[in-house]
């Protein structure tokens, strides 16, 4: 499933915006007719949306509509007064379009599945099984946890990754100062005919060329910046680093095992709640961040339709470790599949904290040989340069 952006007008003429979760370009626009609205324009949304709010206000917003909820505030009411009550100026401005979704005749889910870039993925769905059992408030507070969970992992990555960040930027500061101000003082004492070797003529060259370039040099590294942070905002950043992570032996076992953690948690709650195992299974691949693991399960939905266990069906598409679906099988044997879906994200949840520990542990290491060795090689050359040109023997 895809997010597609539309420009449309609602049943009274008036213009809105939004996005809409659709499996193609065609079925996107069929539920925009569904809904009355009249699709303008509609293109499809990049492959990962990143939030643009902060995820401690999302979870006090999410407790406090499931709050409201309990007490008996009708729905209209209830988040009408999360808008007003809203500090984030993105989250209020999300609340608000919810509020006018909801007026145009859409469903809770359907109206926060248009603001991807506030809810995430698994929101609209958590929500559509709130909706569907009469149980929103639950369904809110399950959503709440699962947002909190993941602001304490994105926490601890961050804290971890604050070291490596400031060794890169000091290392590439340093490395320009070298190559502004150190490296054309060399210029005026070593020329060609001085026997200097090729690694100094080159690193001269090229100190040269970024001070007689230095406009070009910074639009160039303007417009890199520019184009990344347009990146971020666009998902796109976070897509190719998402794939690619998935390949790397140090952080793949991290992504995995994330997937492996949000797929059981979706699915104990889920079956907790009465949902069908089917059903279940395509709401709870939606939050995955893989979409190759997205397809996968897919497949493994129809083998279930044609008659397969959901254990066999797993192993046949290898969507999952060995040890996974042997938990799933146990749970199927059993019928205590809820359990067993716990029991596997608690148990992966260990094992992803460690491997991302592993991962960190050798990365700041790696920085360090990396941008050290770099501005070594340079000190040396800049040194072998000097005796060179005092004829002192090494």
């Amino acid at each position: 499933m895809s997010f597609f952006q539309y420009i449309g007008r609602n049943p009274h003429g008036e213009t809105v915006e939004g996005w809409i979760a659709a499996d193609s370009m065609p079925m996107a626009k069929e539920k925009l007719e569904a809904k009355r609205i009249q699709p303008l324009v509609v293109r499809k949304g990049v492959e990962r949306i990143p939030l643009k709010v902060d995820r401690e206000a999302l979870l006090t917003s999410l407790r406090e509509l499931a709050s409201l909820r309990k007490s008996g505030m009708g729905l209209d009411k209830a988040v009408n007064a999360i808008a007003e009550l809203s500090e984030d100026k993105h989250l209020k401005q999300a609340w608000k379009k919810v509020h006018e979704f909801l007026h145009n005749g859409f469903s809770l889910s359907e109206a926060l599945e248009c603001q991807p870039f506030v809810f995430p993925r698994y929101v609209p769905s958590m929500v559509r099984l709130g909706e569907a059992n009469g149980d929103l408030p639950t369904a809110l507070y399950s959503i709440a946890q699962r947002v909190e969970k993941e602001a304490e992992l994105v926490g601890e990555i961050k804290s971890a990754l604050t070291y490596p960040a400031f060794l890169v930027v000091f290392s590439i500061s340093i490395l320009l100062f070298l190559f502004s101000f150190v490296l054309p003082n060399f210029e005026s004492m070593v020329d060609s005919e001085s026997g200097q070797s090729s690694a100094l003529a080159t690193l001269l060259a090229v100190a040269d060329f970024f001070n007689s370039n230095m406009t070009i040099v910074m639009t160039v590294l303007i417009f890199t910046v520019g184009l990344t942070v347009w990146g971020i905002q666009e998902g796109r950043v976070q897509a190719t680093f998402y794939r690619i992570a998935g390949r790397l032996p140090f952080t793949r076992d991290v992504i995995a095992y994330w997937d492996i953690i949000e797929f059981s948690s979706s699915m104990s709650r889920m079956l907790g709640a009465g949902v069908d195992l089917l059903e279940g299974a395509l709401l709870s691949a939606e939050g995955l961040s893989q979409e190759r693991l997205r397809r996968r399960l897919a497949d493994a939905v129809n083998g279930i339709k044609q008659g397969e266990s959901f254990s066999d069906s797993l192993r046949k598409k290898e969507v999952f470790p060995n040890l996974v679906i042997q938990m799933i099988a146990v749970g199927e044997n059993g019928a205590t599949l809820p359990e067993s879906f716990g029991e596997i994200a608690v148990l992966y949840e260990r094992r992803m904290k460690n491997a991302l520990k592993r991962a960190i542990t050798l990365l700041e290491p790696s920085v360090i040989v990396v941008m050290g060795g770099l501005i070594g090689s340079i000190m040396i050359v800049l040194i072998s340069g000097i005796i060179s040109v005092n004829d002192i023997a090494i």
